[in-house]
């Protein structure tokens, strides 16, 4: 909601307001390729450079997916982007949450699309 805001703000005022992109908003623009139709965090012709983080080596897909006793899904894909790629382990149920405020749907698959809409120019509403 606030980025709809400092959007309109910036249109309405482009000489007086400027948008800067931080670290968090920059990492999520990867999204768009990541999450395109038959993408698979593990079946990237380029092996994830970044193996090792902060807190050691990053569990990979696979045995994310195995700890976790979950399927192979788009949704799942996602949830091991945002845990173990990018940090944020809750940002999938504060998304949900943010659509149901807002009083959009709300399921898997449109919390997964919210995420693509966020990093795509044309989508109606980030």
């Amino acid at each position: 909601r606030i980025t709809r805001a400092l959007v309109v703000l910036e249109r309405e005022h482009p000489e007086r307001v400027f948008l800067l992109a931080g670290n968090r908003d920059v990492n999520k623009l990867r999204l768009s390729a990541e999450l395109a139709e038959g993408e698979w965090p593990d079946q990237d012709p380029i092996p994830y450079i970044d193996t090792h983080g902060w807190e050691g080596r990053k569990q990979q897909f696979a045995a994310f997916l195995e700890q976790h006793k979950l399927e192979r899904t788009p949704m799942t894909a996602l949830r091991w982007l945002v845990e173990k790629t990018m940090g944020a382990p809750h940002l999938i149920s504060t998304r949900r949450a943010e659509l149901e405020l807002l009083g959009r749907p709300a399921s898997d698959q449109d919390v997964r699309q919210s995420f693509a809409e966020l990093v795509d120019p044309t989508a109606d509403e980030p």
